[in-house]
């Protein structure tokens, strides 16, 4: 079985046009692999017993697809992570009983992650954000009908937050005040609930406007927290914000969950829910008392405040093309 797998992914890989060295222990996923210590869960379970080793072939061809040398590290870390929910997604999805769900599910999965892989590979090549973004477009609508889509006006590009989080030279700022340190503690909470949520939404393996925005969600608040980390080192300080932000990312991500098995309302829940996440952050830290911050963490706070702003009317934009209400 493991021969014939790995002559599968190798060909797999081959069609793909990518040159990843496929090793017959890498076509072998972690939790099938002998000597697993964690406890399998029931699809898990089922995967490692398929006695056609498809589904684990789709799932280790995936793993492989990432890890393509022609992937840059800030890409194979979040198709990683997308990959971590898209377990949960499966076990939302199918019954561990039912292999045929599960292989249908794991051979779709493997179709997004072709598009993405290949669409981030064009995009690290391309000389311009146009080029990359149709080559990203088209990666990902040959694997689903796309006529359904509303024509959704023209969006502004977005915020190049690269720009806004410059490399910082030199040892990240430490001598911060309290007002400081409770300020980054929040933005990198709000950063690491967006990307949460974000990757769930990814983990539906669509096409289209909201899961564009999703992944705008998930690079920019990746990039966001890394400018964070680059330029300072703040003591964990939660407040009272900072807990509502865990809370709200919480609640959200178990009211998505249960919403899994119809796409079309997880969608809509999505795009409300960070419409109104962002829309109340961004008046809450516009409303901040800054007397007591550093230069550098207000010009942060200003940094994620536009970046905040341009993913709120981003969703008001595909909300209105959707004709979706946004009132909670």
């Amino acid at each position: 079985m493991k021969k014939s797998l790995f002559v599968g992914a190798a060909v797999l890989l081959c069609s793909f046009g990518l040159h990843s060295s496929v090793s017959a222990q890498e076509t072998t996923v972690s939790f099938c692999k002998p000597g697993y210590t964690t406890e399998q869960t029931p699809t898990e379970l089922a995967i490692c017993n398929d006695p056609s080793g498809r589904t684990e072939l789709y799932i280790s061809s995936a793993l492989a697809l990432m890890n393509d040398e022609n992937v840059s590290s800030s890409d194979r870390k979040r198709f990683l992570k997308e990959q971590d929910n898209w377990y949960d997604f499966l076990s939302s999805l199918c019954k561990s009983s039912d292999l045929s769900c599960i292989e249908a599910s794991a051979k779709k999965r493997l179709q997004t992650v072709q598009g993405r892989v290949l669409a981030a590979v064009a995009n690290s090549t391309s000389t311009g954000k146009k080029n990359a973004d149709t080559d990203a477009k088209t990666g990902i609508d040959t694997m689903q009908d796309s006529s359904s889509e509303p024509n959704i006006p023209d969006m502004p590009d977005m915020i190049d937050v690269a720009t806004l989080m410059p490399h910082f030279n030199g040892p990240p700022k430490s001598d911060l005040t309290p007002d400081d340190s409770a300020l980054l503690t929040l933005i990198a909470s709000i950063n690491e609930g967006a990307i949460r949520l974000g990757n769930l939404e990814l983990a539906l393996d669509k096409s289209g406007q909201i899961q564009d925005m999703a992944k705008n969600m998930v690079n920019d608040h990746s990039a966001i927290n890394e400018g964070l980390k680059e330029r300072f080192d703040p003591k964990d300080k939660p407040n009272d914000k900072t807990m509502w932000v865990r809370k709200h990312v919480d609640d959200a991500k178990s009211k998505l969950t249960g919403l899994m098995k119809s796409p079309k309302s997880f969608e809509q829940a999505y795009l409300v829910g960070e419409f109104g996440f962002h829309s109340g952050l961004v008046t809450y830290l516009d409303s901040l008392t800054t007397a007591n911050l550093s230069p550098e963490v207000e010009d942060f706070r200003v940094s994620t405040v536009k970046v905040l702003t341009e993913h709120r009317d981003m969703a008001k934009t595909i909300a209105k093309a959707y004709q979706i209400s946004l009132k909670q």
